[in-house]
């Protein structure tokens, strides 16, 4: 009821209507003027944008795949870089990779085996960056479209 009588209240004073439920009300007040506040990912993100909603239905869809993308990435980079372990050479301590993390960039570290598993990881490391950075990137676009 209290839906109604805000409604109402808009179309009579010929107001615009900020709200978050813009179906209910165009099915109620086809001729009022609704700004609908649009939450991505149904209000769970705290990015707040007034657009159409095909556009913040596709930048949630686009921001998921992307972070799907990025968790993969990451997941993998790290099973790989537990599995170049065992193929880094007698002179490479576990300690050394550690706590100079960037010496497990370094392929000369490892063992002939373990060249393909570097590889893997090189590229798993690369991925979830590029991941990381197109996130970055919707989210300014996103941002830049709401004002």
């Amino acid at each position: 009821m209290p839906n109604f009588h805000l409604g109402a209240h808009a179309i009579i004073r010929r107001m615009a209507l900020l709200t978050r439920d813009a179906a209910r009300y165009r099915s109620y007040f086809p001729a009022l003027t609704i700004q609908a506040l649009l939450f991505f990912n149904r209000g769970r993100s705290p990015g707040m944008l007034a657009a159409n909603e095909t556009m913040a239905n596709a930048a949630g869809v686009l921001g998921a795949v992307i972070g799907v993308f990025a968790a993969g990435c990451w997941g993998s980079a790290v099973v790989h870089w537990v599995w170049m372990l065992g193929h880094r050479r007698p002179e490479i301590s576990l300690a050394t990779l550690l706590f100079f993390g960037f010496k497990a960039y370094d392929s000369s570290n490892f063992l002939p085996s373990g060249l393909a598993i570097h590889r893997r990881f090189i590229y798993s490391v690369v991925g979830f960056a590029l991941a990381v950075l197109a996130g970055i990137g919707v989210s300014i676009l996103m941002s830049a479209t709401s004002r």
